[in-house]
């Protein structure tokens, strides 16, 4: 079983958690979202295929392919403090129109500020 972390802000604030209210996500999209960071966390990357899939342009950085009435597409990477052992979700996605909002470059620039300072994550909370 693999650990599971949410980046967060520089108050401490779950990134995740914040961007599941700001997108208004439904109980059933909170729900999938919950299932599907499960199978993360119980299988890692060896999910169905397509589920799981590297970013593009963007090394070390994954998303999540979650279809509800919208395309959620969370963004994580492996470790990045113990590689084998953990994924951190470092940004919440909308995809529409092939474009993601926010841009898969802010998934990176949360991980290079993560890696400068390793209390800017929290253990993963569910959605609900």
């Amino acid at each position: 079983m693999y650990a599971l972390y949410d980046f967060c802000n520089e108050g401490a604030d779950n990134l995740m958690l914040k961007w599941a209210r700001k997108e208004s996500l439904s109980t059933r999209d909170r729900a999938t979202l919950d299932v599907k960071m499960d199978s993360l966390a119980i299988n890692g990357l060896d999910l169905i295929p397509k589920l799981v899939s590297p970013v593009e342009k963007q090394p070390g950085i994954f998303k999540l392919r979650i279809q509800t009435k919208r395309a959620l597409r969370p963004m994580f990477c492996r470790g990045p403090f113990t590689v084998g052992e953990e994924f951190t979700f470092l940004l919440g996605t909308i995809e529409e129109n092939f474009k993601l909002d926010p841009p898969a470059s802010q998934a990176t620039t949360n991980k290079n500020v993560l890696l400068a300072d390793r209390k800017r994550r929290v253990p993963h909370e569910r959605f609900h």
